[in-house]
């Protein structure tokens, strides 16, 4: 039985200022039968209540009319129907001194074909505000509930808008059982613009629940800990971390009495592990010595305890190569961390747990081999043993965590697939749960039947059991392509899933949710939630995001506690194989080096146009940035990179959060990594269609990592040279794209810098830009010329090539020629325009005029200039073009991987102002472009 009717009850609130501010939520859970209300019922009272019986009250009806339906449970309900794109029909709730009220609605629905529903705010001076969605209603009846706060309305009304085809489809809609209920709001425990992330929940062995998360705002770094009481929190301590350059996400463990907390800190750019001990009996806070292993990054800390005694796994990258340390804990100190993974090799995202007889399992993921999969080891006797595969399958696997249920160990984790060079476009997002046996991996019957399908996107499985040692599960499962992810938990029984249970009605981030269950047999879980944009309509800056909290007493006596029954663990067919993947985009290509008469140079690999999840675009196909970040290095070995998302959908804490994981998967001359975003001036509001054209799409990347401001380009109407002014001394590059498309705005190249903007992307996910006609040219590309760059050349302007893949991954790679791999050599090399661009296999260019590197501009115009080309590809190449002034002067067709030859321009052009670059295009499709060289007068 699928509950969503539940009593969620909101606690408390938070007002922040920016898009998509965060939030922490506790939710006792809802049983799977009839939930409990908690004594906080009573400060609700009822707004407004119908079935649309006869005689009971009825909203504005506007469009919809009440019909007889021997289905509905009142034997009524309102009905309304749309046959064309973009309409409506809604009904309306009148509202009177409702300012500054909790509200909560639930009403139940249901469609013929899944339009959208929306229901929306509207205050006295006419304005309205959304404060729920649902992007498709349900064939079959479905009761929903969203939750709000109002602020100040005056007289308004809210409206339930269905059916709508906004963004959805036509068709009827049906809605039944409307009730409206009104609490007060409760006093933000925060400053206005604080956030509150990443919370984590622990039992010690006195029965006391404890929680910890991250708190920020503008002018602190905090980790709260708290005491739950009759399931509200007691602060305990708010550990201030605001000397410090940066924090991440708390660990957390009880203890024999009280709790152990752990959490990263970072001053200038190095990362270490702060421990704090809390006597639950005293409330003594004791926070210890940071702890480190030989590496300037420490992060992701996972702890586990019995008595007094912890055991630290975390992840760091001694040697610039991640790995998995640990080390004993206990309030007098720790001993020496020790690396348990296998030194060389990739491994991150550790997990450990204590089994009753003191030994510890620690669990991590690790991409070896062309394949990323899950690796464990034991600790016995004081000491590690090695390593053991755990698993070895097609998907990625990785964020594994574990759970006791007695003396056994059960692990759950992610795994994904990508399509072809995607990357980072998840085509599947499954969970997995299993118990380790003595034959291998054991999973529940119908594991990939009922839950891990393959048709939801289900990501961060935590596996807990209850007292009774039912089995529970909590994931985050994506509401949609632009929405965020809803946290759901289903428990196993014998041989019998029971779920889901939306633990929260409306979205979140994909943050784990973590389960602790009190004295009295109730689980209790930590939610992260916030209202995070869900369309481009949503931006700006908002006064009103919410921080709320809900209790929901469960029934767990109606839940059978049969032991579980389990089968081998045999995972889903797939197409996807990460080996398939390095060989198709030639990831292991030999390093190159050449040397220039610019002295020794190397080739570096790097990608300057990615984006995680916080854009709004592909928000379930782009994997949170943790993730982005190990693709990019481990899938597709690459030398550097930025992630830009949209500047648009960040908010204060989201930029600090950006920029601390920006430093801490730095890895020195391993993996470099740049602060970027993407800046968007496409229309001021999206609302008013596509005739409101500005100047196209820039993505910035920074050279500090700590540069404390994000650009928004709805802030205003400014165009890409005012943004600069701005921007003054700041060390920056910006690269437009998307540069002739016709879904966005196309670039506009009266907008140019060639020191503050050096470089362009030629291709990308949509497909080559290089000119009108040309291979593989973008299927949205303009019908004319005049913003390829081609035509950008040919109006005089200075700007190199390079490539990234956008939304997706792996479809555009930069290649970029430089003396070493740090931030300021790659940074002062594209300045320099020293770059290529490839459609997204690796194909090693060098393109030279003498001295003259790809980039360059020359004075003066040799008689006969001489030009060199050294292309090297994985795959054989069909064609090597030479382009002067956008016409191809010399082909070559080589046939072969490698190629080198020289050519001379017996009758080069005579105007002012010439150029030249070169192609390369391989018998896979695959292709390379070089910035050019220019001749100037």
């Amino acid at each position: 039985m699928r509950t969503r009717d539940a009593e969620f009850l909101p606690l408390s609130r938070r007002q922040a200022l920016g898009l998509g501010s965060s939030a922490v939520g506790m939710a006792f859970l809802p049983s799977l039968g009839m939930a409990q209300a908690t004594r906080q019922a009573s400060k609700k009272s009822v707004v407004f209540e119908t079935r649309f019986s006869p005689g009971d009250p009825l909203p504005v009806m506007n469009d919809l009319t009440v019909v007889p339906n021997p289905k509905a449970r009142g034997g009524h309900c309102a009905q309304g129907e749309i046959t064309q794109p973009n309409k409506h029909q809604q009904l309306g709730i009148p509202l009177v001194d409702m300012d500054d009220r909790d509200m909560e609605l639930t009403v139940r629905l249901r469609s013929d074909k899944g339009s959208r529903c929306a229901i929306w705010l509207r205050s006295a001076d006419g304005k309205r505000r959304r404060v729920g969605s649902i992007d498709k209603i349900p064939r079959k009846w479905r009761t929903v509930t969203f939750r709000f706060e109002t602020g100040t309305i005056g007289k308004g009304e809210l409206h339930v808008v269905a059916p709508s085809s906004y963004n959805g489809v036509p068709g009827k809609a049906w809605v039944d059982e409307i009730k409206l209920t009104a609490g007060p709001s409760v006093k933000v425990p925060y400053a206005k613009g604080t956030a509150e992330d990443f919370p984590v929940m622990a039992k010690d062995e006195q029965g006391t629940i404890w929680m910890a998360s991250l708190v920020r705002d503008d002018a602190s770094r905090k980790v709260g800990v708290w005491r739950i009481v009759d399931g509200e929190r007691q602060a305990v301590a708010m550990l201030d971390e605001s000397t410090r350059t940066g924090i991440d996400r708390p660990a957390l463990a009880g203890t024999a009495n009280g709790c152990v907390v752990a959490y990263p800190i970072e001053q200038n750019d190095a990362w270490q592990l702060q421990p704090v001990w809390i006597d639950g009996a005293s409330g003594k806070v004791t926070k210890g010595k940071p702890i480190a292993a030989p590496a300037k990054v420490n992060m992701l800390p996972a702890i586990a305890c019995r008595g007094q005694n912890a055991v630290l796994v975390w992840g760091a990258n001694a040697k610039s190569q991640r790995g998995v340390w640990s080390c004993q804990l206990t309030p007098g100190g720790n001993t020496a961390p020790v690396q348990i993974s296998t030194v060389g090799l990739s491994c991150c995202n550790p997990d450990v747990a204590i089994l009753p007889n003191g030994d510890a399992f620690a669990v991590w993921d690790s991409f070896r081999n062309d394949a990323s999969n899950l690796f464990g080891a034991w600790h016995r006797n004081g000491k590690w043993q090695p390593e053991r595969q755990l698993t070895k399958v097609g998907l990625l696997e990785r964020h594994p965590r574990l759970a006791l249920r007695n003396n056994e160990i059960w692990l759950a984790w992610q795994a994904q697939s990508f399509n072809k060079h995607a990357v980072n476009g998840v085509r599947e997002q499954r969970v997995v749960v299993a118990r380790m046996g003595r034959q291998g991996l054991e999973m529940p019957v119908d594991l990939f039947t009922k839950i891990a399908h393959g048709r939801d996107f289900l990501l961060r499985p935590v596996p807990q059991f209850d007292p009774a040692g039912r089995l529970w599960l909590t994931v985050r499962n994506s509401m949609g392509q632009h929405s965020g992810w809803l946290p759901q938990a289903w428990c196993y029984t014998g041989s019998t899933w029971h779920g889901p249970v939306d633990l929260w009605p409306d979205q979140g981030r994909w943050r784990p949710v973590t389960m602790v269950w009190d004295g009295e047999g109730r689980g209790l879980a930590a939610i992260q939630r916030d209202d995070l944009p869900k369309g481009w309509h949503e931006h700006g800056i908002r006064p009103d995001w919410l921080y709320q909290a809900q209790l929901v007493a469960p029934d767990l006596e109606k839940l059978p506690a049969d032991a579980p029954k389990l089968v081998p663990l045999a995972m889903p067919e797939t197409e996807f194989h990460p080996r398939q993947r390095v060989l198709a985009s030639g990831a292991k290509l030999p390093r190159q080096e050449a040397t220039t008469g610019q002295g020794p140079l190397t080739l570096f690999w790097g990608d300057f146009h990615e984006h995680s999840d916080i854009s709004v675009c592909q928000r379930r196909a782009n994997p949170p940035m943790q993730d982005v970040y190990a693709n990019q290095r481990d899938l597709e070995m690459l030398d550097f990179t930025a992630i830009t998302d949209h500047g648009y959908n960040y908010d204060r804490p989201q930029w600090a959060h950006n920029g601390e994981q920006v430093r801490m998967h730095h890895d020195e001359g391993r993996f470099i990594t740049f602060l970027a975003e993407e800046w968007t001036s496409d229309h001021l509001q999206y609302k008013t269609r596509r005739s409101y054209r500005k100047y196209g799409h820039r993505n910035h990347i920074f050279l500090d990592p700590y540069h404390d401001h994000f650009y928004d380009s709805r802030d205003g109407d400014i165009t890409p040279r005012q943004l600069w002014k701005q921007l003054g001394k700041t060390e920056f590059i910006a690269i437009p794209h998307q540069l002739a498309d016709t879904g966005n705005c196309p670039t506009d190249w009266r907008e140019i810098d060639e020191k503050l903007q050096p470089v362009a992307e030629i291709f990308q996910a949509r497909e080559s830009f290089e000119y009108l006609g040309c291979p593989r040219q973008a299927k949205r590309a303009m019908k004319e010329k005049g913003h390829f760059l081609q035509d950008a050349w040919e109006q005089g302007v200075i700007i190199g090539t390079i490539a990234s893949p956008d939304h997706g991954g792996g479809r555009g790679k930069i290649g970029v020629w430089a003396p070493e791999l740090t931030r300021e050599a790659i940074f002062a090399a594209v300045r320099a325009r020293h770059t290529f661009g490839t459609s997204g296999g690796k194909i090693g260019l060098l393109f030279q005029q003498g001295d003259h590197l790809m980039g360059d501009k020359v004075t003066g115009r040799p008689d006969q200039p001489t030009f060199s080309v050294r292309a090297t590809a994985m795959h054989p190449i069909k064609e090597v073009v030479i382009f002067r002034n956008n016409q191809i002067v010399h082909r070559v067709q080589p046939g072969s991987k490698t190629i080198e030859f020289e050519w001379r321009d017996q009758s080069p052009a005579t105007a002012e102002r010439h150029w030249y670059y070169t192609r390369v295009h391989c018998e896979d499709d695959e292709l390379a472009w070089s910035s050019p060289i220019w001749f100037l007068a």
